[in-house]
């Protein structure tokens, strides 16, 4: 198997697997918060910072490992080219590689990929650096307390 192919799979399987165990933390908070309702403390908040960091606490080493595949694999230019090709209408197939054939200039192909790259990378490193910037000022807390509320008071979980 292609060592670029590899690393797509593995790069969905995190992803994959990182919803998965999101979507077990939400049952999980929700078949809790059940059980708490069930022995008369409907009052009782189940989402709780402290709670929700506890529950989705085990899903975060995924996504971060998923993120850090993604930015390897956007750094190596890895990508299934193959799906944007039609395989069902020969036409179109004949169409496609006319044009691939056509261009025969593969130093412009390449500056061009390496421009692509460069700018995907420089739009990675910004949005990383604001996502840092609102965890360091406190941000991040604060969009946790009011998800945590908008959960509990207005959509009813738990």
């Amino acid at each position: 198997m292609d060592k670029k192919k590899t690393l797509i799979i593995i790069n969905a399987a995190l992803y994959v697997l990182w919803a998965l165990f999101t979507a077990g933390s939400v049952v999980a908070a929700y078949i809790s918060g059940a059980a708490y309702r069930a022995q008369g403390h409907p009052e009782f908040w189940i989402f709780t910072q402290e709670r929700t960091m506890d529950l989705f606490g085990i899903s975060a080493p995924l996504l971060l490992a998923a993120i850090v595949m993604t930015v390897i694999c956007s750094a190596k230019g890895t990508s299934d080219g193959s799906q944007d090709i039609p395989i069902h209408d020969q036409a179109v197939i004949s169409i496609y590689k006319a044009k691939r054939e056509a261009v025969s200039d593969k130093t412009a192909e390449a500056a061009k990929d390496r421009k692509l790259r460069i700018t995907r990378f420089a739009l990675f490193a910004v949005a990383f650096t604001f996502v840092i910037a609102g965890i360091l000022n406190g941000s991040m807390m604060d969009m946790l307390r009011k998800a945590v509320k908008i959960c509990t008071e207005c959509i009813g979980l738990g």
